[in-house]
Parts: structure tokens; C-alpha cells; sequence
């Protein structure tokens, strides 16, 4: 038999593995050494996928709500469009440059495995500067976990980019609570 505190340890760390209540998430990225741009108008391209539809709902809208407070509190402006794979028409050349950004990041879903007690979903961030017309940020960012995958989304994908030197230092990641 296991002594009463190890086994009590075993059983909370099963706990919170089965609720998905601990994050892991995991992000890199590569910066082009050329690229100094001070963001001030980001337009956000979302393919959120099912990723971030989990056990407590769809929480895309959270992360899209919780990464423009973020983004606004560190003086950037950001316009967000999810892409219609229904549209007939696909007007976003036309919102792009409507809004006139400083760069352009995208997000894709790339990869969501569930299994009885994790949920690992992987993303693709992809940085263009319109002006260059190339990507000049890339970065990779790894969920695991259940809940509050927006909260935690906008976090990891926040941190990386003020890590970066994308966003100023003063900038503040949501955090998951």
C-alpha cells in the first residue's frame, strides 16, 4: 500500500488529469530579424476549427473576446473574420485592406486528438506584414487541456507574440483561471 499523502497526491493529480483543470500548453515561434514593425492595426484571420468547441461549449468567441481586450489594452487595434467555408464570395481581400493593417495574422486549426482524459489541439500562427508581403512571424501553439481553451488560447498565443517583441512588454496575456 501506497502512504496516505502519496496516495492523496496520486488521486488529485488523476483529478485534475481527468478534468482537463491542468494546462500544459506549449507554444514556438520564429521571428524574421527584419521585421522591428510597432503593431497598431492587426486584422485577425480565425479558422478556429473544432478545437476550441469542448466539453463546457464553443469557446471561440471567448478567445476572440479576450484577445482583443488584450490586444486593445496594448494600444493595438484588431478587426477579427472568421472564414465562411460556405461562402459563395470571399470578400476578405476587400475587408483587409478596408481596414488597412499593420500586418495580418492568421490562425488555423491544425490538429485536435481527444482521447478519454486529454484533448490536445494544435495551431498554426502565421504573421504577414502587407507591406514586405511575406510572412515575418510563425508560431506553433499546442493546447492541452479542456477548460477554458479560449482563455487559454488567447494566453499562450498573447504571451508568445509580447515574448517575441511582436507587443509591448507592458502588454498583459489573459490567463486562464
Amino acid at each position: 500500500m501506497l502512504p496516505g499523502k502519496m496516495k492523496t497526491a496520486i488521486t488529485m493529480a488523476a483529478l485534475l488529469g481527468i478534468c482537463g483543470c491542468t494546462s500544459s500548453s506549449t507554444s514556438q515561434s520564429s521571428k524574421s530579424p527584419q521585421y522591428t514593425a510597432a503593431l497598431t492595426k492587426l486584422f485577425v484571420i480565425t479558422n478556429m476549427g473544432n478545437g476550441l468547441r469542448t466539453t463546457f461549449g464553443d469557446e471561440t468567441d471567448d478567445f476572440i473576446t479576450l484577445t482583443k481586450a488584450s490586444l486593445d489594452s496594448c494600444g493595438v487595434k484588431a478587426e477579427f473574420h472568421t472564414r465562411d467555408p460556405l461562402a459563395l464570395k470571399d470578400t476578405l481581400p476587400q475587408q483587409v485592406a478596408q481596414f488597412g493593417p499593420d500586418a495580418v495574422l492568421e490562425l488555423s486549426w491544425s490538429k485536435d486528438v481527444s482521447g478519454r482524459t486529454t484533448h490536445v489541439i494544435d495551431y498554426t500562427a502565421n504573421l504577414y506584414d502587407p507591406k514586405s508581403r511575406s510572412v515575418v512571424w510563425t508560431a506553433t501553439i499546442t493546447l492541452n487541456q479542456h477548460y477554458k481553451a479560449g482563455a487559454e488560447m488567447a494566453g499562450t498565443l498573447i504571451g508568445q507574440m509580447k515574448k517575441d517583441a511582436l507587443l509591448g512588454a507592458s502588454c498583459q496575456a489573459p490567463k486562464a483561471s
